[in-house]
């Protein structure tokens, strides 16, 4: 695995791209990144990079949403966790504030101490004008959730990142480090996404209901 130095370097100085080399990175700032990643991440010699909603910073869940998540999952990390993990090796980017490009950026700067130059589009939903935004706030990459890998040539405020789920089985897994699923990049367009959010919308009534009822 590499960092978000060696990958930046690697996409802009030329030369040839390791096929295999690969940027790990998780999104949002939750605490079981410290608790479950960080220790298989350490064991395995890898390295990862976490992208941080600031305004989320020593909060839960059910401060920030209606539907929040079970008590013990719903913690996000706090300002000494996410030094923790600078400490452990792990690299920090942004997540927005709620969807602010540069006040996340200094938020971030004064908790690391360091400068923040990469970011992650929240929910992957991106267009020209918001990569013209993100270059303007100071960024040097932008992340969506377009499956694919990066080459020489990917815009560096619209990089592609292939999504690794709990559900995946280890041949869905394969598969999608393989490349074989870079075809789904359709599921990512704006349009689509948006569809599909308004319908989760309207089916979490009736899954909170249906969890009482099995309670």
């Amino acid at each position: 695995s590499i960092g978000i130095p060696e990958f930046h370097r690697m996409l802009t100085q030329g030369g040839p791209i390791d096929s295999k080399a690969l940027l790990i990175t998780f999104d949002d700032g939750y605490e079981d990144t410290l608790i479950w990643a960080a220790p298989l991440l350490k064991k395995y010699g890898f390295g990862a990079s976490i992208f941080i909603v600031s305004d989320f910073i020593g909060r839960t869940t059910a401060e920030v949403w209606p539907n929040s998540d079970p008590a013990i999952y719903g913690n996000f990390l706090d300002a000494r966790q996410i030094g923790e993990l600078r400490a452990g090796g792990l690299e920090i980017g942004s997540h927005t504030v709620t969807q602010e490009l540069r006040k996340s950026k200094d938020d971030l700067e004064k908790v690391i101490g360091a400068p923040v130059i990469s970011f992650a589009y929240p929910g992957g939903d991106f267009d020209a004008a918001t990569e013209s935004l993100a270059g303007g706030a100071g960024y040097s990459l932008a992340f969506s959730t377009i499956p694919g890998v990066n080459v020489h040539g990917t815009p560096l405020l619209a990089l592609r990142r292939t999504e690794v789920s709990a559900s995946d089985s280890m041949l869905v897994f394969r598969c999608k480090m393989a490349g074989a699923l870079d075809w789904l990049w359709f599921k990512e367009s704006r349009g689509l996404r948006r569809w599909v959010g308004r319908i989760n919308q309207l089916l979490i009534p009736f899954a909170q209901a249906r969890r009482s009822s099995d309670g």
